[in-house]
């Protein structure tokens, strides 16, 4: 069994966001979030750092751009051990067929 805490600030072009879990025995696991949009620009940018109840912590970034038909998002992602995978997503929208495409390349 386990609690958890959520603390959620609004920023001027997004927010922040921390949340702790408590295990029974003591342990805290903990993610720091910081979610940044630019409407004029189109951007919208998201980091998050995780440190579970072992210790070892994950991070994770992601940047997304509008484009004039949807939007194009790089995410990466380092693993405890160092390991990073990183991936992009397109994705093309057409009103008059009403159905999008999207299109992942790189791993994980």
């Amino acid at each position: 069994s386990w609690s958890r805490s959520s603390t959620v600030q609004r920023t001027a072009g997004g927010h922040t966001r921390q949340d702790q879990w408590q295990r029974q025995d003591g342990k805290t696991a903990t993610r720091n979030t910081t979610v940044a949009n630019d409407r004029a620009a189109g951007t919208r940018s998201v980091d998050s750092t995780t440190t579970g109840f072992n210790g070892r912590t994950t991070t994770y970034s992601s940047d997304r751009l509008r484009t004039d038909d949807g939007y194009v998002r790089d995410v990466t992602r380092t693993l405890p051990d160092g390991q990073v995978s990183q991936h992009s997503v397109d994705v093309s929208c057409s009103p008059a067929a009403q159905s999008c495409t999207r299109t992942v390349t790189g791993g994980g």
